[in-house]
């Protein structure tokens, strides 16, 4: 299912700094999608996808680029990411200019990425919705170009579930470590009371 909503949501954020915008990006129209069905991803639920949104993991920030650098090269590895890595010019796509406002392709996000400002899975969301919503505004929901863009969503839209509920449960992880480890030491602090209230009573005797 094509997630409107998610990319009303999103357009608040626009538009990107100067320089992001003048690298004119958007769908490369380069020959009919490719289609295959091996790596299908099912729409994910608009309730998992509310959810995840409520996940701290899904807003938290990165110092590092390393995994949102990692979750952008599987999103662009997909079936349907090829027409989305560079951006159509004029040429090759009339009108485009004038009927999409914000302009946005994976190589865009991956520059963004690179310079921080795409810091969190939540940004990394909102700019890979933005490449589908402008395919479909542009080529029409029911075109070739409108289905290969609801799939290039529903792809984002369960990787990047999939690496806030990871990254949550790594984190949840750690967190128990400590706690346990917390807890040990406690235990041994313990212990070793015991033990020298255990020989000043001898030494007292």
């Amino acid at each position: 299912m094509y997630n409107s909503f998610l990319v009303n949501a999103f357009i608040v954020d626009y538009p990107l700094d100067k320089k992001a915008t003048r690298a004119s990006v958007s769908l490369r129209r380069s020959g009919p999608p490719r289609r295959n069905k091996q790596q299908h991803h099912a729409p994910v639920e608009a309730s998992a996808l509310i959810e995840m949104q409520n996940n701290p993991a899904y807003t938290q920030q990165h110092d590092q680029p390393t995994q949102l650098l990692a979750l952008y090269k599987k999103l662009s590895s997909h079936r349907s990411a090829h027409v989305f890595r560079k951006a159509v010019k004029d040429e090759e796509a009339p009108g485009y200019s004038d009927r999409i406002r914000f302009k946005m392709d994976l190589g865009l996000l991956r520059r963004l990425i690179v310079s921080s400002q795409v810091v969190s899975y939540h940004d990394f969301h909102k700019y890979a919705g933005l490449i589908a919503h402008n395919c479909v505004k542009f080529n029409g929901r029911e075109s070739d170009y409108g289905m290969l863009a609801r799939e290039f969503e529903q792809a984002a839209d369960e990787m990047v579930r999939h690496a806030v509920l990871t990254t949550s449960a790594q984190q949840q992880g750690g967190a128990n470590n400590n706690v346990s480890q917390d807890r040990g030491a406690a235990n041994v602090g313990a212990q070793e009371t015991s033990v020298d209230n255990a020989d000043a009573e001898m030494v007292q005797v």
